[in-house]
């Protein structure tokens, strides 16, 4: 079957994601098939350090981190590091069968798999509709061996990559090219060579460049007076007969790096494409009642931005007013701030990864027990030993003490903190707010003080003739809502007093209803 591409051209071949279904018996063995050749690979070493798809206990995550640690390293010891985005045009569809047959060869790959891999490429034929077309090359997309045979083919071009100049890293045919050079004259000579051995290379194996979808990002260390001393400062970046020019940012599986590595374009597009989403989980939320790389390295300069989103997330979970401020609206749907999970979640996958991590935030400070044994554990700043079950526990009662003195400290949301003053004894219950249960918590809703504020009333004075319709006096003074009022002190997590607070809600909205639709109220009476 073929999946159109978005934004492809649908009268063009290239426009559609062929998809290989295959029989279940068929699927099972290539998975036997598999496991053995991966076995094999893995144990002895033979697949590209640098590759980072299909592969076990690899990810996007670390891909993306190595090439920013490389781009950390080249700017201390070089001038000049074009990294570039390579496409390959049909890359799975198009590798070599004999390429990898002969690579299989060449890593000694037991002689039953190099038969059996073998016979699964003889006789492939592809069913559409009507039309028959037998198999001559290419990793079905949808197959279970495919992606492993695809690390095999495409190995050797990683390597070829690796010189003193130049390096590369993968998540399958995603590739990061990386080329230094001490001076302009050099950087654009070294670009030739290298991506001319790169189109020669993947030409010997059925693969072809896409250079018109190559992006670059330079980064140039150059001083004005070795800008001077160069005869031609002008930076030209070659792949093939074709310059490629710089871009500020791009995009690399799925997080926008810039050539000043702030970071700030990738929390833009995060921003941007939640605030997207988040109207139409609002929808969602309007119909029920209620209801995650380095973008985890947020900056606090960003922090605004993260609640920004996070707020809106939270506000839409408790089908709050969205005049409910950031630190209320975490509390009441007992929602940790979202700055302080990223730090936490960053800073864990770090230290799970022995990188080394140079702010640790609010959070305690640990390390290995042992650099060279993983399963060593890890010990806090005293050497008592912790598993890494015990550091994430660690740091999630960091990360609620953190949000607790935010809290405590906060001028927003007075009214919220009178009823939830302690963030512990919220998360008790993990339940969700309804809607009228939101208004009770916060006090935004319909209320007389609220609606004066926003000039949805002519005054704030309450119906038994108090001056101010606040919720404190709607809760705990008015005589109008004595009836069924608890004698001890609030508290919105006893199914009693949330009975209360729910009932006394439902009944303003009811009043407030009747105030700005009087007629439609007069009719129910008189039908009544």
């Amino acid at each position: 079957m073929f999946l159109p591409k978005d934004g492809k051209d649908p009268a063009s071949p290239d426009g559609y994601r062929p998809i290989t279904l295959l029989s279940t018996i068929g699927k099972v063995f290539e998975r036997v098939i598999q496991e053995r050749l991966e076995g094999h690979l893995e144990a002895q070493h033979l697949l590209h350090v640098c590759q980072f798809g299909f592969r076990k206990h690899r990810s996007t995550e670390q891909a993306v981190n190595l090439a920013v640690e490389m781009v950390r390293l080249l700017r201390t010891e070089q001038k000049l590091i074009a990294m570039l985005s390579l496409d390959i045009k049909g890359a799975f569809d198009h590798v070599s069968w004999p390429i990898i047959l002969d690579r299989l060869m060449a890593y000694r790959v037991p002689e039953y798999l190099h038969r059996l891999i073998h016979s699964y490429f003889t006789g492939r034929v592809v069913y559409f509709g009507e039309a028959e077309r037998q198999l001559e090359r290419g990793c079905p997309q949808g197959s279970v061996l495919g992606p492993l045979l695809w690390n095999v083919g495409f190995n050797d071009i990683l390597s070829s990559l690796s010189s003193e100049h130049s390096s590369a890293i993968c998540y399958a045919d995603d590739t990061l090219l990386f080329i230094t050079a001490s001076n302009a004259e050099e950087l654009g000579l070294r670009s030739r060579n290298i991506s001319a051995k790169l189109i020669d290379f993947l030409g010997s194996r059925g693969l072809e460049l896409n250079i018109g979808k190559t992006e670059m990002l330079l980064f140039d260390q150059r001083t004005e007076g070795e800008l001077q001393q160069e005869s031609d400062s002008h930076v030209r970046v070659w792949v093939g007969a074709t310059t490629v020019r710089p871009s500020p940012s791009m995009k690399y599986l799925g997080v926008i790096l810039d050539e000043d590595m702030t970071w700030g374009p990738h929390i833009q597009y995060i921003t941007k494409k939640c605030e997207d989403i988040l109207p139409r989980m609002g929808v969602v939320c309007r119909n029920l009642y209620g209801y995650s790389s380095w973008a985890r390295h947020v900056m606090y300069e960003y922090r605004k931005q993260v609640r920004r989103v996070s707020r809106r997330v939270n506000i839409n979970t408790g089908r709050m007013y969205r005049t409910v401020s950031h630190e209320a609206a975490s509390v009441i749907a007992g929602s940790p701030p979202l700055e302080l999970r990223l730090v936490e979640r960053a800073v864990l996958w770090r230290l799970k990864h022995r990188y080394h991590i140079s702010a640790w935030g609010h959070l305690p400070k640990f390390r290995p027990a042992n650099l060279d044994d993983p399963a060593s554990g890890y010990v806090d700043e005293t050497n008592l030993p912790h598993t890494l079950r015990m550091v994430r526990d660690r740091f999630q009662q960091a990360t609620l003490q953190a949000w607790q003195e935010e809290w405590d400290s906060s001028e927003n949301g007075s009214w919220t903190y009178r009823l939830l003053p302690n963030i512990s004894h919220r998360l008790r219950q993990a339940t969700w707010p309804s809607f009228w249960g939101a208004q009770a918590l916060s006090g935004h809703g319909c209320f007389g003080s609220y609606l004066h504020t926003y000039r949805r009333r002519d005054s704030a004075r309450c119906a038994c003739g108090a001056a101010v319709e606040s919720p404190e006096h709607v809760f705990t003074d008015c005589l109008r809502h004595a009836a069924n009022r608890p004698l001890e002190p609030l508290d919105p997590l006893n199914p009693v007093h949330a009975e209360y607070l729910v009932g006394v809600v439902k009944q303003l909205w009811k009043e407030e209803q009747e105030r700005q639709h009087p007629a439609v109220s007069a009719d129910s009476a008189t039908v009544g």
